[in-house]
């Protein structure tokens, strides 16, 4: 299965060094490295990673990246890098059939969390959402940026980062 990476932003939050968010580093490694490697070591090998801000210090990374660890990654280049998700998204449109894992480059996530995602059989016409209910673990401020998701009886009913209730 394919790993769809979005790292098109610029991350101003993570970095005022005028880094590009993929190659802020924490704890010694860039982040996109971290979820790439995470990912492979949960049996992904074939990276689709859309870039935009910045997007020729990302892609000069990555193909380094993709010749030591021995992975393919295909690079999309997002023109409008300053809109949504979902504009990267659509970048990725024509390089993706079937099912495929979508994260950020930002979003550390165990390896596990890939290795469950990989275990979900899906119909064709599904898609799988990974959740983290617990909330203990975010300050206030993260919560206000951080998209929400309510789900009913194991169905997403709202997405958005301005859900109240979630």
């Amino acid at each position: 299965m394919k790993c769809l990476i979005l790292a098109a932003g610029k991350g101003t939050r993570l970095s005022d060094k005028g880094l590009p968010k993929p190659l802020v580093s924490v704890l010694g490694k860039p982040l996109i490295e971290r979820v790439i490697l995470t990912a492979k070591a949960s049996g992904i090998t074939s990276f689709l990673v859309v870039t935009g801000f910045k997007g020729e210090e990302v892609r000069a990374f990555l193909d380094l990246l993709q010749e030591r660890e021995n992975i393919s990654i295909t690079h999309m280049i997002n023109e409008e890098w300053d809109k949504e998700n979902g504009v990267s998204v659509l970048c990725a449109e024509k390089h993706v059939q079937g099912h495929f894992l979508l994260t950020m480059c930002d979003h550390l996530l165990p390896q596990s969390a890939f290795e469950e995602m990989l275990k979900i059989d899906l119909n064709n016409d599904e898609v799988a959402l990974l959740v983290d209910r617990d909330l203990s673990k975010f300050s206030h401020s993260d919560l206000e940026e951080a998209t929400k998701v309510m789900v009913r009886e194991g169905k997403v009913v709202q997405i958005g980062k301005d859900l109240s209730q979630y």
